[in-house]
């Protein structure tokens, strides 16, 4: 694993839902995520059909919650990729 790596978590209201990023030891990017019964694991990159990070990359996640402005609540997880595209 790179030093530049890291690990992001957030909360998403919208859904009720602990979320939390990281690049795995494959190279892919993978969430682990929490609901009331229990957690979950997704390959990002699998279920994105994405390019894989860049290898120093490091990811962030985050939640825009609905309101005035942000009439839908969405989840965003970010990340250099390989082929040099956000």
């Amino acid at each position: 694993a790179s030093d530049a790596e890291t690990i992001s978590g957030y909360v998403f209201r919208g859904q009720g839902t602990q979320h939390v990023d990281y690049v795995g030891g494959d190279g892919h990017v993978h969430e682990l995520w929490w609901q009331a019964d229990g957690w979950r694991h997704v390959d990002l990159t699998v279920a994105a059909a994405a390019a894989v990070p860049f290898p120093t990359s490091s990811v962030v996640g985050y939640a825009f919650e609905s309101g005035l402005f942000q009439p839908v609540a969405t989840q965003h997880v970010l990340y250099a990729g390989a082929d040099n595209q956000v």
